[in-house]
């Protein structure tokens, strides 16, 4: 989901507007198109609440209550594999649909990819939770905790990278394959 599908002003034909005259066109410099940055702001702000409500809604388990030195964070564990299923499932949606090569496509992909799915992601809770298991010599549960997150993320991936392909070609199926 980068930014392959702008083309610069030096592959634009003879003739055809370049990205100086009509910035809102798909060849546009990702850079300069502001409408791009809203959109990622727009969309981190959905996903990072999202990630919020999650921790509310399931909020970590102290060792007492299961049994292991270190705390256990299933709201962070549920936000990055929702993340991993949706950004799986909207790039192989928005590859095989091309959409990103129109502007809008490429509006709606920086909202979804990186704005909600990289806000809805995080890194860093899970790097801090595992350096806490560690920092509580509960090597076992660190183990346990990072092991079924990768494992548990790549099966969302698989699932969503397969969900997005079903739907594009049923959407396909059913419009003839129109692009946005």
């Amino acid at each position: 989901m980068g930014t392959e599908h702008y083309k610069g002003p030096q592959n634009t034909p003879p003739g055809a507007h370049s990205a100086e005259t009509d910035p809102g066109s798909a060849a546009a410099d990702p850079l300069k198109d502001w409408t791009l940055y809203a959109a990622v702001f727009i969309g981190g702000c959905v996903g990072t609440g999202l990630r919020y409500t999650l921790s509310a809604v399931f909020p970590y388990l102290p060792s007492s209550a299961h049994g292991w030195q270190a705390d256990f964070h299933p709201g962070t564990l549920c936000a990055n594999l929702l993340a991993c299923l949706l950004y799986a499932g909207l790039s192989a949606f928005f590859s095989r649909r091309h959409a990103i090569k129109t502007h809008n496509g490429a509006v709606a992909d920086r909202a979804l990819g990186t704005g909600l799915c990289g806000g809805l992601s995080t890194m860093s809770t899970l790097a801090f939770e595992g350096f806490s298991a560690l920092h509580a010599e509960d090597i076992g549960g660190f183990a346990a905790y990072m092991a079924a997150t990768f494992i548990l993320g790549i099966a969302s991936a698989c699932l969503g990278a397969y969900c997005g392909k079903k739907v594009c070609g049923h959407i396909g199926s059913s419009e003839g394959k129109r692009e946005w």
